[in-house]
């Protein structure tokens, strides 16, 4: 494959960082452990930015669960009604996640991220002025929608694709563990808080406390070095070709391959995360064990990413993106096993927890090679904007399927071949080669 066939846009991004994407992208790192070194010693402290950053992009849904019942207590509202917040964020991701990933590509991702931390924190802490009024409910959330947009894993996985090369897969791997942090963290705080100083003060100092110390670190942190400062979007051109912003030529082949995949990804995975309780529960299982099972699918989600960056900086890019995703469709087998035996559903969850640690950190790694660093906001932008559609139709579907078939039997046999087909597709990306 050359340069020029890559959907590469050369208006910003010099020659020399395009290059670099392309000649370590396919095939297993040919670069001297002194190589992978010095691009840590320039970037780690982006990269602990970037963590921090990513814990921030997972304080709503991993906290918005123990808010469900004290706002129905206080508010008379259903938990499907506080749930619904988490659709408003998913409409304005479809919505607007392309054009934030253009305003990365123009202005760098520093200058995305530090404003839209400060935006996102003083929207979190805002929920608490909810009234029993609807409108307010999905105006406030409507303001954290659109604030959460300058958070995403879009905005700090880009700074980490233009600063690491050799060594860009552990890289993300660690940023991307940043929501895994919050996975862990952000239930225990909560539910802390809410005992002791109630749900209003707690949108308050979950906002503004967590949310500042973010700000604090990713300030003195989250800067891109010297070399990575002439990528694309950090010194705008505004004559050329981004002073409008267009899908034409964002996506070739290759990406919509990945598009695909992603999208398919997030129906299984977006669905049987949402249920994980309940459809253990159908197998007779008491809703505590099935609730302690569920939460070991969390720090694989840790292991999953560090792994996967770990194999993606030393083997075939494609081949170990196809076995990552290959583990959601043998957990979802296992849920179908007769008997439904404790060891089986421990080994699914722990699959599946890997399995989606490792989806993300798959599609920001083969995003970046593929569309290069000049195209990557866009292209992840509009990558992630059909995952956000897969992520809303999931959750619908596994949960309306008891309903329809009398059990969720049905979209779990259909999930193991949707996975495996996802696993083809990468499969099927054109083959990088290290030089041309």
């Amino acid at each position: 494959m050359t340069l020029s066939s890559l959907p590469l846009d050369g208006a910003a991004a010099p020659e020399l960082v395009a290059a670099s994407v392309v000649k370590n992208s396919g095939k297993p790192s040919s670069a001297a452990p002194g190589e992978v070194a010095a691009e840590w010693r320039r970037g780690w402290l982006l990269v602990l930015g970037g963590m921090a950053g990513m814990s921030l992009s997972g304080l709503a849904p991993y906290s918005l669960g123990l808010f469900m019942q004290p706002l129905s207590q206080s508010l008379g509202w259903s938990h499907g009604m506080v749930a619904s917040a988490l659709t408003v964020i998913s409409v304005f991701g479809i919505l607007l996640t392309p054009l934030v990933g253009s305003l990365i590509d123009r202005f760098g991702p520093r200058a995305v991220a530090l404003p839209g931390v400060v935006l996102n924190s003083a929207a979190f802490a805002a929920l608490g002025l909810t009234s029993a009024s609807a409108l307010s409910w999905y105006g406030l959330w409507s303001f954290y929608a659109v604030s959460f947009l300058l958070v995403k894993p879009l905005v700090w996985s880009a700074a980490i694709s233009r600063t690491f090369d050799r060594g860009r897969g552990l890289a993300l791997a660690v940023t991307l563990s940043g929501i895994a942090v919050s996975q862990t963290v952000t239930p225990i705080l909560t539910e802390y808080l809410i005992r002791t100083l109630g749900w209003r003060a707690t949108f308050a100092a979950l906002g503004l406390g967590w949310g500042g110390a973010v700000f604090m670190i990713a300030v003195f942190t989250f800067r891109l070095p010297a070399h990575a400062a002439g990528a694309a979007g950090h010194a705008p051109d505004r004559k050329g070709p981004h002073s409008s912003f267009s899908f034409r030529g964002v996506l070739d082949r290759n990406l919509i391959k990945i598009a695909l995949a992603s999208f398919f990804l997030s129906i299984v995975g977006a669905g049987i995360a949402v249920n994980k309780v309940p459809i253990l529960a159908s197998f007779a299982m008491s809703r505590e064990i099935a609730a302690q099972l569920a939460a070991t699918a969390g720090l694989a989600g840790i292991a999953g990413k560090l792994v996967t960056g770990w194999l993606m900086d030393r083997f075939e890019k494609r081949m170990v993106g196809a076995l990552g995703i290959t583990f959601t469709g043998v957990a979802v087998g296992l849920l179908l096993l007769p008997g439904h035996s404790y060891s089986a559903i421990l080994a699914s969850m722990l699959m599946l927890g890997f399995g989606g640690g490792s989806t993300l950190q798959i599609t920001v790694q083969l995003a970046s090679y593929y569309a290069g660093p000049a195209k990557f906001g866009r292209a992840f932008g509009a990558i992630s904007a059909l995952t956000a559609v897969g992520a809303g139709i999931g959750p619908w579907l596994f949960g309306s399927s008891v309903s329809w078939f009398g059990s969720y039997a049905l979209l779990l046999v259909c999930s193991v071949p949707l996975s495996i087909a996802c696993a083809v597709l990468i499969l099927m990306l054109d083959p990088i080669r290290a030089s041309d």
